[in-house]
């Protein structure tokens, strides 16, 4: 098989095997401002199951088996703080999700909203018998969890669109740039910035070599009517800068993605991205993920 070819390279299939696959994965957030730190990382380990299609588009259920805290050294944090104990109770309620993507693996929606309504109800009566202190806090889900919102807080999820990546059954020429225009959502603190993603497929010469390489890089996208200028300014307002300062709003941004052609899959994903505004404030996402 020429693996090398123009034809192979614009056109990965996208695997049809229902056979559950295993993936491990890290979600990184790190922010500095002045001498303050924060870090936090989760990992998690995951079964994914193609269940076929349901009208346009495809359905992929997403089982949780495992998830816990990592320290900056990625060791398993044994002794969990109050917030940490929360976090992990609400996030059981993506424990299994539906996720809707179309012919080239986009994440579009999540098709079993029923099913974690419910499983937040269970965690919600959990949190208020425990802490009856946190009423905002379940409100707030409450609402975010709305038939109007639900859908919203899943397709700004920055995993789920990283790992859902859109590259399959298309036109991916070889050792040329594309540009897919993205958001990343609380790129600087609660603030979404969209980008325009480059990436830029490199296929292997060896002709019996079935990993193809697909490296990423990106730029703001200052030009988009939802570009937060105002939020942004708002935002520097609160930094200690000199008054009058210049104070630019700077991304760096690194991927790549690993693609086995044969199997029609992607065995390995990574990606960091930091926003950083002078040297007042830095904000960095890091994501992983592999088949185990």
């Amino acid at each position: 098989m020429q693996i090398a070819t123009p034809h192979i390279a614009s056109n990965i299939r996208l695997s049809d095997d229902s056979t559950p696959r295993h993936y491990s994965a890290e979600i990184c957030n790190m922010t500095k401002q002045g001498e303050k730190k924060t870090y936090t990382a989760v990992a998690q380990t995951f079964q994914l199951n193609y269940l076929g299609t349901k009208g346009a588009l495809r359905h992929y259920q997403m089982n949780i088996k495992d998830r816990f805290f990592l320290n900056e050294r990625y060791n398993i944090i044994q002794k969990l703080s109050k917030a940490q104990n929360i976090g992990l109770k609400v996030a059981t309620i993506n424990d299994k999700l539906e996720c809707a993507t179309n012919d080239q693996f986009k994440f579009i929606e999540i098709a079993n909203t029923p099913t974690i309504r419910n499983a937040w109800q269970n965690v919600r009566t959990d949190l208020l018998e425990m802490h009856p202190d946190l009423n905002k806090m379940v409100e707030n889900f409450d609402q975010q969890l709305k038939d109007e919102n639900i859908q919203q807080l899943y397709q700004n999820d920055n995993f789920l669109n990283f790992f859902f990546a859109d590259i399959f059954q298309q036109e991916l020429p070889q050792n040329k740039e594309l540009e897919t225009k993205k958001t990343i959502a609380n790129a600087v603190e609660q603030i979404a910035i969209p980008i325009i993603e480059k990436r830029k497929v490199n296929v292997p010469e060896d002709d019996n070599e079935t990993i193809i390489t697909m490296s990423l890089s990106a730029e703001m996208d200052t030009e988009h009517p939802n570009f937060p200028i105002k939020a942004l300014t708002a935002f520097l307002g609160t930094l200690p800068a000199t008054p009058g300062s210049q104070q630019a709003l700077k991304l760096n941004y690194s991927g790549i993605y690993h693609i086995d052609s044969e199997q029609g899959t992607i065995t390995q994903g990574s990606l960091n991205c930091t926003f950083s505004i002078g040297k007042l404030y830095e904000k960095t996402m890091i994501i992983n993920y592999s088949i185990e």
